[in-house]
């Protein structure tokens, strides 16, 4: 069985993801900010079949919780198969309308955040020679309007996950990105303030639990990245090598966060 650790496990598709590795019977350590919530999961887990669960708090925007937190699993669980990076948060809005506040705390937690939790248990993974899977974004390749913030903290994470990829090489522990787009969450309920862009997605928007199982067997297969859906890795590649006519489409009414 797989020890694995999953941050944003209390709600969305960090939930789904610790409910689908609860039915392989996996030892889990979940972790997210609201306990209350991820108790609640927690007891789910247990009735899907999972060996054990843990459920800790957890801030990425506060270092010392950072610390306490990361210090608390290796200390206990010497041997990490899998980190799952799911926690995220963002704010749909124009850039210039954006608080520093908004700014500095989407960087806190999507990127500093999740490398110094990372850094924190990257000897227990080595222990077993395991793997960390970063949930990332089509925005950072493909970044719409009004997701300049989210966007670039996603491609900094995807830039470090490659690196981090390189280092850990000799070490035999996996790096892999998963590049989902939008999707049926909670996550839009203080992203998206006007309550429209999922509705606009309609049948676009991703399903978290079938998402979940696809980012499951990712994590048990040699594949390094996966965009979700498929046709987005494609849409990154073709709007690198035709820029304009990628920012036309990305102008367009369709994908307007508001």
């Amino acid at each position: 069985m797989r020890t694995v650790v999953v941050t944003g496990a209390s709600s969305g598709l960090g939930r789904e993801i610790a409910l689908e590795l609860a039915k392989q019977s996996a030892k889990l350590i979940l972790v997210a900010r609201n306990t209350d919530r991820l108790q609640e999961v927690g007891r789910e887990c247990l009735l899907y079949g999972a060996y054990s669960v843990n459920c800790l708090e957890l801030d990425l925007a506060n270092q010392t919780s950072i610390e306490t937190t990361a210090k608390w699993i290796s200390n206990h669980f010497s041997a990490i198969d899998l980190l799952i990076n799911n926690a995220g948060i963002g704010f749909f809005e124009d850039f210039v309308d954006q608080s520093v506040e908004e700014i500095k705390s989407t960087f806190d937690v999507n990127v500093l955040g999740t490398m110094l939790f990372t850094k924190g248990l990257v000897s227990s993974i080595e222990n077993v020679e395991g793997n960390i899977l970063n949930i990332c974004s089509v925005a950072a390749s493909v970044t719409t309007k009004k997701a300049a913030v989210y966007g670039a903290t996603k491609a900094a994470l995807v830039a470090w996950s490659n690196g981090l990829r390189l280092e850990l090489k000799n070490k035999h522990v996996g790096v892999k990105v998963v590049n989902p787009g939008p999707m049926k969450t909670n996550f839009f309920d203080n992203a998206d303030k006007t309550g429209k862009y999922l509705e606009k997605m309609g049948s676009l928007a991703l399903d978290p639990n079938v998402t979940a199982k696809k980012i499951i067997r990712m994590s048990q297969s040699n594949q390094t990245e996966l965009f979700l859906p498929v046709y987005m890795g494609w849409s990154s590649k073709l709007y690198k090598v035709f820029p304009i006519i990628g920012n036309k489409v990305l102008g367009s009414k369709l994908i307007d966060r508001k």
